[in-house]
């Protein structure tokens, strides 16, 4: 794992969550501005994708930095072709 240059506190956590594909991964810990994932291989994840946690509560990641089972993303604004897009899915879904 990387040194301890972080802005904030992590907190410990072990949820299973989903990135994309779904790639199926453990969220290790977790601060605002961030989050440590463990994988199978950490190669397969890209360098920028949706983390779900949950139906509800999403959150666009970059790659920081990346061990053989581990990698640390920092929570980044979604990019805006991704932001219409999902605009437009949640329209097709309401109408």
């Amino acid at each position: 794992m990387q040194d301890e240059q972080r802005q904030h506190e992590r907190r410990p956590i072990d949820l299973v969550v989903e990135v994309q594909a779904p790639i199926k991964c453990v969220l290790s810990d977790v601060s605002a501005l961030g989050a440590r994932l463990t994988v199978d291989c950490a190669t397969v994840l890209p360098n920028e994708f949706m983390l779900v946690l949950n139906n509800e509560l999403r959150r666009w990641c970059r790659v920081k930095w990346r061990s053989d089972d581990q990698v640390g993303v920092e929570f980044v604004a979604m990019p805006e072709a991704h932001v219409r897009s999902e605009d437009s899915d949640v329209s097709r879904r309401v109408a």
